[in-house]
């Protein structure tokens, strides 16, 4: 959601953990609808995001946030000011069952076994009327032996609209949304795009309101899958931006501390993609007759006053982080010893060189070469440009 709190992302984390899934990320429900709608956000960029479902109008202004701020542990859209209304399309349903006791001379009582299926029937009339001009209404009231039939306009379902003041309640919220961020020195001429979502968003009025007070600034492209499909092309290496936001590191022994340590492979706000071989470094050897290597990769989320020396491993191999870091870091990988040494490694023998880079789908590639074989041996290369992987 637009302003979940980090605890509530950290349930999440719990749960994926405890499932086993070690690769997920969480992408802004605002980035997410950005995506979606095939909308580039560039660093900055003021963005509304008009929510108008079922039960609720929720209006929120976010800010996608600064190069600077996507090194902070919570990086995702910053919201600039919110309002909500319990307001939804169960509402216009209501409105639309009241008109239809009045337009029939009816009073609740007499209908009443038969409520609940008249507002299913009438929220068809509202759907319909989303996309065409006119719609013919039936239902058969079994517990009463009647018959009711009416053609409903889009004028009809306007009015209803108008004498509900549904207007004046979308303007209310929008205005309360864009006084707190007049206060916070945003300006309505600041924002970007306004996304319309939610499947009350489809209806004409409703859309004809915001174009009103936004004119082209206003989308309503895919108010119902927006997001599912923005986190879909996220997930699939999409670029919301064109650098990766957080670090990441390597675990490598230090032979004269007699200790392991995080050694930094891509800074946060690399951009990407890089050129072939942007990083370079060696694997040695720990002890002698060592018959497997491997690399140990890690993702931090990195906050502004971070210390490589605050880090430290315990006998499992686990990082322990000193109390006063707020860092958080992730393993990324199981399989450690994915390289045969043959012959064995010496205690401190170079004979791995591997070398980094990142692709157009920001993923971690790696070339690893056995620098004791011919150049022309196809047992020189263990690895060739081979994703490992994903970066965010």
């Amino acid at each position: 959601p637009i302003d979940a709190y980090d605890n509530y992302r950290h349930f999440l984390s719990d749960i994926c953990e405890g499932l086993g899934i070690r690769n997920y990320y969480f992408v802004d429900e605002a980035v997410a609808c950005a995506l979606g709608n095939e909308f580039k956000l560039k660093p900055g960029d003021y963005i509304m995001i008009i929510d108008f479902g079922a039960g609720t109008l929720d209006i929120a202004l976010v800010k996608f946030p600064l190069q600077e701020e996507l090194l902070e542990e919570n990086p995702d859209a910053v919201v600039i000011s919110k309002g909500s209304r319990l307001l939804g399309g169960m509402d216009i349903d209501s409105w639309l069952y009241h008109n239809f006791l009045e337009y029939f001379n009816l009073n609740e009582q007499e209908i009443s076994a038969s409520a609940s299926k008249i507002i299913a029937e009438l929220e068809k009339v509202k759907i319909n009327l989303s996309w065409q001009n006119e719609y013919k209404f039936k239902f058969i009231d079994l517990n009463n032996n009647r018959k009711f039939e009416r053609l409903y306009t889009r004028k009809i379902l306007d009015d209803v609209l108008d004498e509900n003041n549904l207007a004046y309640q979308l303007n209310d919220v929008l205005d309360e949304v864009l006084e707190i961020a007049r206060i916070k020195g945003v300006s309505k001429s600041n924002i970007e795009k306004v996304f319309a979502i939610g499947g009350s968003s489809l209806i004409p009025y409703v859309q004809k309101v915001f174009k009103r007070r936004f004119g082209n600034k206003f989308i309503v492209k895919k108010p119902l899958s927006a997001i599912v499909i923005g986190a879909c092309y996220f997930g699939a290496g999409s670029k919301v931006v064109d650098f990766i936001k957080h670090s990441y590191a390597i675990k490598r022994y230090n032979i004269l501390k007699q200790d392991y340590e995080l050694y930094e492979i891509v800074p946060p706000l690399t951009p990407y993609p890089t050129p072939k071989n942007f990083k370079s470094f060696y694997l040695k050897g720990v002890i002698d007759g060592q018959t497997k290597i491997g690399i140990q990769f890690y993702e931090i989320s990195k906050s502004k006053n971070f210390s490589y020396k605050k880090i430290s491993f315990n006998e499992k191999g686990i990082p322990i982080l000193n109390q006063h870091s707020s860092n958080i870091i992730r393993k990324l990988n199981t399989n450690l010893n994915f390289i045969t040494c043959e012959p064995p490694l010496q205690r401190g023998e170079k004979r791995f060189k591997v070398s980094l880079s990142i692709n157009e789908n920001k993923f971690l590639c790696i070339t690893i070469e056995d620098i004791t074989k011919n150049h022309d041996s196809p047992e020189r290369f263990v690895f060739k440009n081979y994703p490992v992987i994903k970066l965010i």
